[in-house]
């Protein structure tokens, strides 16, 4: 996966960049909404302690669809930031990942590469 110092050129973000926690460690998104803020009243009938208590919560989208909720100001390429490949993509690549149709297991129009090895 590529990193900023791998990757100079990043995709245009006139929203500014923000990171997620994912199960493979933290990436670097880009933004395609405003920064916002928002009070959650919290729920007092919850059995959890986190959940009764009232906070504000702060999020934006990024280009892949993940809502996000830390910010971060103009990467560089030493910073060494793992960016997410599907922000990476340009808007034609990303809608057709987005949308994609997985062939069935037994494609007619490619025999070649369904052939077990022998």
């Amino acid at each position: 996966m590529p990193t900023t110092e791998q990757t100079v050129h990043l995709q245009p973000a006139p929203h500014g960049y923000g990171i997620s926690s994912t199960d493979g460690g933290v990436l670097l998104h880009t933004l395609v909404t405003q920064w916002e803020a928002r009070h959650w009243k919290g729920n007092p009938d919850s059995l959890c302690a986190e959940h009764r208590a009232s906070r504000w919560i702060v999020w934006a989208a990024a280009r892949c669809q993940r809502g996000l909720d830390w910010k971060v100001d103009d990467p560089r390429p030493g910073d060494g930031w793992r960016l997410c490949p599907t922000c990476q993509l340009d808007d034609g690549e990303r809608l057709a990942l987005l949308f994609r149709i997985d062939r069935p297991a037994l494609d007619p129009t490619h025999p070649a590469e369904q052939e077990p090895a022998t």
